[in-house]
This record gives structure tokens, C-alpha cells and sequence, in this order.
């Protein structure tokens, strides 16, 4: 197939100029001839009865031989008249050599003896050509009838082709000269449009709805190019993060290494060494465990197959259970409260999500606080149709969050005290992995915490 050529504007506008021209021209031009034809063809009717009466009333009283003698000196050269008596015979006919027996059948003469005069035009079967004919009775019954030759539409409107063809050729030569004008004058606002803001000029209102789907897409193309290039800084900012929290402990595993191969280290040192490669191992173990974590979560056909009936009350106390020991080594104490709560997700990751909050709760609480996890449904009170929520809620007494910092915390690997956050072995990766888990399933995660009097983590998803 070949390459398909745009239309021009001025082309197609000078096609519809000049056809509408040119048919107004010929239905102008055909509905004129045909009223001017029609009008003096019945004119023509009129006068010519008008004269058959007028022959007949001469007619009327006189003697067949003088209505005869009459006829032959009253009629002009150029009407044709026939004379019949009462049974329809042809008594005399100016125009035919031999006449017929009888004109009975013609539609004048049979409307004439029934109403006293008509005229009608048809196709004389005599001449064959189109004639008026106009007939009118006389006292006696008998009918006088006079016709004229007429000239046919087809031929009265073929005498107007020259003229016609003429006004057609200047209305050709008019159309691309208006064409041309009206292109420009079309063309005139959009040469002034501006491309990057269409609603700001002084286009037609016809064109509004298109110049609205231009700017929308305009305003959804520059929203993804600020996503991609946000995405795109999250993904330097991710890759530089992940390198530079990995090369801490690769440097003290291979320093720690290096020191037992050397044989410096012996006895209690080497056994501190040992267990310093196994705490780095540990948390370079747990990094690459949340940054596997986050990439499934990044993949939301992953994330859909996944999901599955999960009760939160039962998950909770699975993750209290195992985070036990370290609550115990902590001095915190952690409890469960609620009712029974299902949602439909992944049960890895909703395990994930609480058990990065209550981790994080344990690990910034200090000695003797308590961690309370509790879980419930809610319904919208002033929504009667809205879908119940499954809330579960992490409080914990600890240092608590600054409101400046608290939309931050879910960034990755962003840590409110960067000391305290290496002492309690966190990676910067749990509560970005908890809010990402959250969207996942379609809920929302919120944070509410005052400096000094602890933290309270609230997740909204919809229940079953």
C-alpha cells in the first residue's frame, strides 16, 4: 500500500464551495425555468380557452354550413381548430388532411360535453409534439376545439444550457478565489495558537473540546515525565543507598577477616571477631532480604496472585510470638487486642508490614514500655454503602517523631536518628516496605506521634 497523502484544507474547502455553488446554481437555475415554463404554459391555457369561448358563443345559433365557413375565416394561421358535433365526429379539422371519424375518446372534448369548456396540454397524436388544447360546448351539444402547438421543457430548458454553462465557469472562477479567502480567515486563529498552552488562545468554540483533549494530554504527559524523572531519582538515590548501607559491613567482614586469617587474633579475640562477621552477615542478610521484598511489591501482578483469606487478630500474635525474644531482650512488653478481622492479600505481606511496625515499635521503646497492637472494622457512619475497613493500629511509648519528619520516615532508608538506628540493627527499609505493602492491598498507612510521648501507626484496608 502506498504512503496515504494528507488532505489540504484549501482543497477540501474549495471542493465544498464550489459543489455547494454549483448545485444552488443548478437548483436555482432548474426551479426558475420551471416556473417561468409553467406559469406562461398556463397563461397560455387561459387565453387560449378564453378564444374557444369566444368562438363558440360567435358559433352558437348559426347553421352547420356557416359554423363551417366561420371556422375557416375566424382561427389564425398558426391554431389548429377542429369543430365535432354531440356524438364526438369530426365535423372539420383545420390542421389534419383526412380526419378522423371520430375525437369522442380526447380528453377535452369528453371534459368540454361534461362541464362546458377545458383545457389541457398533452401530446398531440396527430402532429406529436406537445399542444394545448382548449375545447368548448356549444347549446347544441356539439364542440369547438382549438389548439397550438407548444414547445417541451426538455427543449424550452436545453435553450438555457449556453447561459448556464457560462454562469457554472464564473462560478468555478469565484470559488477558488473565495475558497483561498476563506482558508486564510479559517486558518487565521490557529495560526495563532499556542501549542503549549491551547486554551489560552482565541480559537472556535468547535474546536474547544479537541483543544481540551490536547491540553489534558499535555498536563498527563508532563505529570508522567515528572513521575519518571521522580522515579528515576529514586532509583540513583535506591541504588546509591543500598551500596553505601552494604559497604559498611563488607568492609568490617572483610577487616574481621582479615585480622583471624592474619592469626592476630586469638582465643576471646578471635571469638569476638567471629562473632562480629556473623551480626554483619546478619544485617547485610536482612538488607537484602527488604530489598527483595520491596521488588515484589513493586510488582503488582506478583502481588495480586499472591492474595488470599488473612485474619489480622491471628496474624498479630504469630508476629508478637516470634518478635518475642527480642521484645524480651528489650525489657518491652507486647500485647495483642481485638477482634477477629479478615482481609483478602498476600499473607506475606501484611506479615511484613506488622512486622516492621511492631520491630520498629520494640526497637525505639525504651526499658519497661509497652507495645499495644490492636485490631478491628469500621464502618463510615455517614456512608451507608461504603465498604467496611479492617484497622490495625501499632502504639508504642517511645522518643516519638517529630511532625516535620513524619511524612519522611516512609522514605527508604530514611532514619530520624541515624545513631540510634545502628544500634537497634534497622536497615531504613521496614516502614517504606510497610507503606508500600499497604498500598499494595489497597489501604492507607498513617503515622500520629508527638516527640517524647510515642507513636501510633494506624492501617486502613478494606475488609471481607
Amino acid at each position: 500500500m502506498g504512503e496515504k497523502r494528507p488532505r489540504r484544507l484549501s482543497a477540501t474547502v474549495f471542493g465544498v464551495v464550489l459543489a455547494s455553488a454549483l448545485v444552488s446554481a443548478l437548483i436555482a437555475a432548474i426551479a426558475m425555468v420551471s416556473v417561468y415554463y409553467f406559469t406562461h404554459e398556463e397563461a397560455e391555457e387561459t387565453r387560449l380557452l378564453s378564444l374557444a369561448k369566444s368562438t363558440a358563443s360567435r358559433l352558437d345559433g348559426l347553421s352547420e354550413e356557416a359554423r363551417l365557413a366561420a371556422l375557416a375565416d375566424q382561427f389564425p394561421d398558426h391554431l389548429r381548430y377542429t369543430f365535432v358535433n354531440e356524438a364526438g365526429e369530426v365535423l372539420f379539422d383545420s390542421a389534419a388532411e383526412s380526419q378522423p371519424a371520430s375525437h369522442k375518446d380526447r380528453p377535452e372534448i369528453q371534459e368540454a360535453q361534461k362541464s362546458g369548456a377545458a383545457a389541457v396540454m398533452r401530446r398531440s397524436q396527430t402532429l406529436g409534439v406537445d399542444t394545448i388544447y382548449a375545447a368548448c360546448r356549444l347549446s347544441d351539444g356539439s364542440v369547438v376545439r382549438l389548439s397550438e402547438a407548444r414547445e417541451s421543457f426538455a427543449s424550452f430548458a436545453g435553450s438555457f444550457m449556453l447561459p448556464m454553462f457560462v454562469t457554472l465557469a464564473v462560478l468555478v472562477l469565484v470559488g477558488i478565489g473565495a475558497s483561498r479567502l476563506l482558508v486564510r480567515h479559517i486558518l487565521a486563529p490557529l495560526d495563532t495558537l499556542d501549542v503549549t498552552d491551547p486554551l489560552s488562545g482565541d480559537a472556535y468554540v468547535e474546536m474547544e473540546p479537541m483543544l481540551v483533549r490536547i491540553s489534558e494530554q499535555q498536563q498527563m504527559l508532563k505529570q508522567q515525565n515528572a513521575e519518571l524523572a521522580r522515579a528515576e531519582s529514586m532509583r540513583r538515590d535506591f541504588s546509591a543507598n543500598v551500596s553505601h548501607e552494604m559497604k559498611t559491613p563488607l568492609q568490617i567482614l572483610s577487616g574481621a577477616s582479615e585480622v583471624i586469617a592474619s592469626g592476630m587474633a586469638q582465643g576471646d579475640q578471635a571469638r569476638a571477631f567471629a562473632e562480629m562477621i556473623h551480626g554483619e552477615s546478619a544485617r547485610m542478610q536482612a538488607l537484602i532480604d527488604d530489598v527483595l521484598t520491596l521488588s515484589r511489591i513493586d510488582d503488582p501482578v506478583d502481588a495480586q496472585q499472591q492474595r488470599s483469606d488473612v485474619e489480622l487478630s491471628t496474624l498479630a500474635r504469630d508476629v508478637m510470638e516470634r518478635m518475642e525474644p527480642l521484645a524480651r531482650t528489650r525489657e518491652v512488653h507486647v500485647r495483642v487486642l481485638g477482634s477477629e478481622v479478615h482481609v483478602c492479600a498476600s499473607r506475606e505481606l501484611v506479615e511484613q508490614a506488622v512486622g516492621n511496625l511492631i520491630s520498629n515499635a520494640i526497637r525505639y521503646s525504651d526499658a519497661g514500655g509497652v507495645v499495644t497492637v490492636s485490631v478491628r472494622k469500621e464502618c463510615h457512619p455517614e456512608e451507608a454503602d461504603a465498604t467496611p475497613e479492617a484497622v490495625l493500629v501499632v502504639r508504642d511509648e517511645g522518643c516519638g517523631i517529630a511532625y516535620d519528619e513524619q511524612e519522611k520516615i516512609f522514605e527508604r532508608f530514611y532514619r530520624v536518628d541515624k545513631s540510634r538506628s545502628k544500634e537497634t540493627g534497622g536497615t531504613g527499609l521496614g516502614l517504606a516496605i510497610a507503606k508500600h505493602a499497604v498500598e499494595a492491598m489497597g489501604g492507607t498507612i498513617i503515622v500520629e506521634s508527638r516527640p517524647g510521648q510515642g507513636s501510633a501507626f494506624t492501617i486502613r484496608v478494606p475488609s471481607v
